[in-house]
């Protein structure tokens, strides 16, 4: 670890999904187990219908105030710098527009 950075601290905060994302999860859910219900099961096929819920409930494809998001907000502070990893590229960049900070992705070139 590099001596001027602070000690880490993890927080775990269990977040509730409102009615709506309750309700998009639970559709898509259902049309995943449809579809491997009607096709050959492989691996890339059941990963990717696993990756698409994990997205979904992480408000990859809603706006930004998703349950995991608004409790973000409450339980940042501020005033101290924060580095939040995300497993997808397109959450990282959304938390960095919302706060003013930097996405670094797999996408990123580092100087």
């Amino acid at each position: 670890m590099l001596p001027d950075l602070p000690p880490k601290e993890t927080s775990i905060i269990w977040v509730d999904l409102t009615p709506e994302e309750r309700k998009r999860y639970a559709t898509c859910q259902a049309e995943s187990i449809l579809e491997l219900q009607g096709e050959k099961i492989t691996i890339p096929n059941v990963i990717s219908k696993i990756t698409r819920l994990r997205q979904l409930v992480d408000g990859a494809f809603g706006d930004d105030s998703c349950s995991k998001i608004r409790a973000l907000d409450s339980a940042l502070n501020p005033r101290r710098r924060t580095i939040i990893f995300s497993e997808f590229s397109t959450i990282a960049e959304l938390l960095a527009a919302r706060y003013g900070g930097r996405a670094f992705t797999g996408k990123s070139s580092v100087k």
